[in-house]
């Protein structure tokens, strides 16, 4: 599960170097991969970060930064609010999260498998820091420790999330369903995770 919303478009391919960049007063970084799009992230700390495949002409990934331009303040705002209200953990925090991960995740995992109906392949704690939870394809979960930094309703909302997606590996209306279904609260704990309750 994603802290901040990313925008993702697809572009075609041409040769230009990676690094700090400004477009129109806006400054960002720029990371060119092995990858099919252009993708919009904004950091906790408000930077903006700009993912795009390795031959994405420059005046393209421009021409992105300048059309999202209203969305990337927004979102900026929105991450300096989080971050004034949320400071960062102290390595302290961060020991008391991780075992208290690896005290609670077995028992909410033994909880709500049997309710989603989808039992992990493994589960890890990361110290992942853009999301809480993820699942890859081959159905392992991942949990951040930073999610123990929340209130323990939201420890379990994140858990049925990523369960949901071993039943269904994207954020469909089916895959919203099924959270739904399993935790008909689920919106008001997002909104906890996001800052916004």
């Amino acid at each position: 599960m994603n802290i901040i919303p990313c925008i993702a478009v697809n572009v075609k391919r041409d040769n230009d170097k990676s690094g700090p960049r400004k477009e129109k007063g806006m400054k960002y970084t720029l990371i060119r991969s092995q990858r099919r799009t252009l993708a919009l992230e904004i950091r906790p700390d408000g930077s903006l970060v700009v993912r795009s495949p390795l031959y994405t002409p420059l005046r393209e990934i421009d021409a992105l930064v300048s059309e999202k331009r209203d969305w990337i303040e927004r979102c900026r705002r929105l991450a300096l609010e989080r971050a004034e209200k949320r400071p960062q953990p102290t390595e302290e925090d961060e020991a008391r999260c991780r075992a208290l991960a690896r005290e609670k995740l077995p028992g909410l995992i033994e909880r709500y498998a049997p309710l989603v109906g989808a039992y992990p392949a493994g589960v890890t704690v990361t110290g992942a820091a853009s999301r809480f939870g993820s699942c890859s394809a081959k159905n392992r979960v991942c949990f951040s420790w930073r999610l123990f930094l929340y209130p323990m309703e939201c420890a379990e909302y994140v858990v049925v999330h990523e369960l949901c997606h071993i039943l269904h590996h994207d954020h469909s209306p089916a895959f919203w369903r099924e959270v739904a279904r399993v935790m008909p609260d689920y919106e008001r704990r997002q909104r906890i995770l996001r800052g916004l309750e």
